[in-house]
């Protein structure tokens, strides 16, 4: 477990699984050129979708979290 926290950070709240990343390409847009930090809670997602997440994190270009939930 790693633990992640940011102020103000908007909820994405995504009833189903995210298998690509240009399911969520707008609001990933939108988080990346305000510099919002965001949450997406959804059932699940592709590696495309962690690997895009992950490196964009890593780049410190987008500051946005997928959590899964059953």
């Amino acid at each position: 477990m790693h633990e992640w926290s940011s102020y103000g950070a908007l909820p994405i709240l995504i009833d189903g699984i995210l298998e690509t990343v240009g399911e969520i390409h707008h609001l990933l847009e939108r988080c990346t050129s305000n510099k919002i930090p965001a949450v997406i809670f959804c059932r699940g997602a592709s590696e495309e979708v962690i690997a895009t997440l992950a490196l964009n994190y890593k780049r410190k270009t987008l500051n946005v979290i997928p959590v899964v939930v059953d």
